[in-house]
């Protein structure tokens, strides 16, 4: 029978501290997926994370499979959908050892070498994963993780420390949830025309109505008759909050 590791062998505390420490600055899906892949990859190492987030009716409105190497689409589909997917099957059995972590092998699935869970780890070829997940104080569960791929002699300290930080790795999931839901409330003026975009463009140079007139074939007085129908569209008083605002758009749209 192969030694586990202890969690006082397994973890290194500045690890620790550093993946609690960076955790916190997680506010978009590119910021968790940098953080998975840094810092908590050192913390726990392992090839996969597997993660969904549920609405308060328990409907999952968010999945992700997160790793160094690009998933394709087919295998994603088999892990995160919600009638039948690998994350649905392993959050029944989570749920069915009364929600502890829970370290699964592919090979040794307690329910038997033919059970859904077992036949989609072989399928994918997936080792093992140990899985958790976090609930409300109403017992609803709001996010459930499964970490493939992890050393078979590590699962136990594995799934101590799964359990330290999912307070953590819970709250940057729902973070980016609460933040992309957010952006998609956001009131939406009307789209701006190609002309305003490329007088857009060139007030972030800093250029005036002349220069912007000479740039584009029409005189200063169009210009301004267009700065103005822009800042209506944007709701915005002058250019400094106009470019501000297509700055900030762009950079939320990035991340």
């Amino acid at each position: 029978m192969m030694q586990q590791m202890t969690p006082q062998e397994f973890v290194d505390r500045d690890c620790l501290l550093l993946a609690i420490e960076r955790s916190m600055r997680v506010r978009a899906h590119a910021h968790f997926f940098n953080w998975t892949q840094g810092a908590l990859q050192a913390l726990l190492p392992h090839d996969i994370l597997l993660c969904t987030a549920y609405d308060a009716q328990g409907n999952p409105v968010h999945s992700d499979v997160l790793g160094a190497v690009p998933i394709k689409e087919d295998v994603r589909s088999m892990i995160v959908r919600p009638d039948g997917g690998l994350l649905a099957g392993l959050r029944a059995m989570w749920e069915h050892g009364g929600r502890q972590p829970l370290a699964v092998r592919a090979r040794n699935v307690v329910v038997g070498p033919e059970h859904p869970v077992a036949v989609m780890l072989e399928t994918l070829a997936f080792s093992n994963v140990v899985v958790h997940g976090s609930a409300t104080v109403n017992g609803a569960v709001d996010a459930f993780f499964g970490f493939v791929g992890v050393r078979e002699d590590m699962e136990d300290a594995f799934a101590s420390l799964v359990d330290l930080i999912l307070p953590h790795l819970r709250a940057a999931l729902l973070r980016i949830q609460v933040r992309k839901k957010s952006i998609d409330n956001r009131p939406r003026g009307r789209a701006l025309t190609v002309r305003e975009r490329q007088i857009l463009q060139l007030l972030e140079h800093g250029s005036s109505n002349a220069e912007i007139g000479a740039a584009l074939s029409i005189s200063p007085l169009t210009v301004k008759n267009h700065v103005q129908k822009m800042f209506r569209k944007l709701g915005v008083h002058n250019r400094t909050q106009a470019v501000a605002l297509d700055i900030g758009k762009r950079w939320l749209d990035r991340n």
